[in-house]
């Protein structure tokens, strides 16, 4: 008798321990749970899934504002205070010069390919929370807090709502993004760094993008779109942008950086194959649209089409290591 409750507690016991495990959360190799759908049994968005979700569908509201300035009212007085606008230009006229509309042009290109960019890099690294949660923390250096230097640099010209409604989609990001990341853990440290050609690619690309920022920042409006000198940049459409241009090459290095420190060696090709697409697409189809305005334009047609050979050479290329160097602690 007492052999047969023993029995029956011991497979009661066993009952309810495997209804317990059925009904755990599944956790990824990430570190952070997912959010179940138990009457469906499927899985939704992890925090990070869902801030970068977030911060994506932000910049594309961004870059639609952008869109509607550019193709349509083509009013920059949304960009520039008061002060700063044109006398004797009513609201609603069209303030925007060609130089101004040029480099709105161009900053709209550089910002679309900011935003395909990183979501190339979201998908990449959609599976892997840890992943991610790296890629936000290079995220948050640029664009996000790369954007908020820029309007403190612009602040003496760029309008005050236009500032105050950038500024608040930015801390916002920086918020959700750093609640990503508060229970964060291994951030650190890198995987081993291997000398071969993709390595290679990312760090030209690197320096490329790094020396664009450079030009934009030092030599401004002036050095960048023709019919523009430093007197008039100073309080026109063109001195708010260019800081603007300068974060989206600086966001591109980011983007290099983290392609060289954390993605594997499959993601690399898949992120140089599409750098290399998109650089070739913009040598085609859209610097074309600002070619007679550009300072140097045979500069640009050289080093996008350039940069394009290269970067989908790598993408396809058989891997060869020259070395490889691993951090101390770094994981295989």
């Amino acid at each position: 008798m007492g052999r047969t409750n023993k029995h029956k507690r011991s497979f009661t016991t066993d009952v309810k321990s495997s209804s317990k495990n059925e009904q755990e959360e599944i956790t990824p190799s990430g570190g952070s749970a997912d959010v179940q759908n138990r009457a469906g049994g499927k899985s939704l968005l992890t925090m990070p899934q869902l801030v970068s979700l977030i911060m994506i569908s932000i910049a594309f509201s961004y870059l639609m504002e952008m869109k509607d300035v550019l193709f349509e009212n083509q009013n920059c007085n949304a960009y520039l205070q008061p002060s700063s606008q044109k006398e004797g230009i009513e609201d609603g006229d069209k303030s925007c010069s060609l130089q101004d509309l040029a480099i709105l042009r161009a900053k709209f290109h550089s910002g679309i390919i900011c935003e395909l960019l990183v979501g190339l890099c979201i998908i990449l690294c959609w599976k892997n929370d840890l992943l991610m949660l790296r890629l936000h923390a290079f995220l948050c250096m640029a664009p996000l807090a790369s954007t908020i230097l820029a309007i403190q640099f612009t602040k003496t010209a760029i309008h005050p709502a236009f500032a105050g409604k950038l500024g608040m989609m930015v801390t916002t990001l920086l918020i959700l993004v750093a609640g990503s990341l508060y229970n964060a853990v291994s951030m650190y440290p890198l995987k081993p760094i291997k000398g071969d050609l993709s390595n290679a690619t990312f760090l030209t690309l690197l320096v490329g993008y790094g020396w664009e920022a450079y030009k934009f920042i030092i030599g401004g409006a002036a050095g960048f779109m023709k019919g523009t000198n430093e007197g008039e940049a100073a309080s026109s459409a063109s001195f708010v942008l260019m800081p603007f241009l300068a974060v989206d090459q600086l966001t591109l290095v980011i983007l290099c950086i983290f392609g060289i420190a954390f993605l594997p060696s499959s993601p690399q090709r898949y992120l140089l194959f599409f750098i290399g697409s998109i650089h070739m697409t913009y040598h085609y189809y859209l610097l074309p649209q600002i070619r007679n305005d550009l300072v140097d334009a045979d500069y640009y047609d050289n080093l996008y089409f350039g940069s394009a050979m290269f970067a989908l050479t790598a993408s396809i290329a058989p891997s060869i290591t020259f070395f490889e160097f691993s951090a101390p602690g770094t994981n295989d």
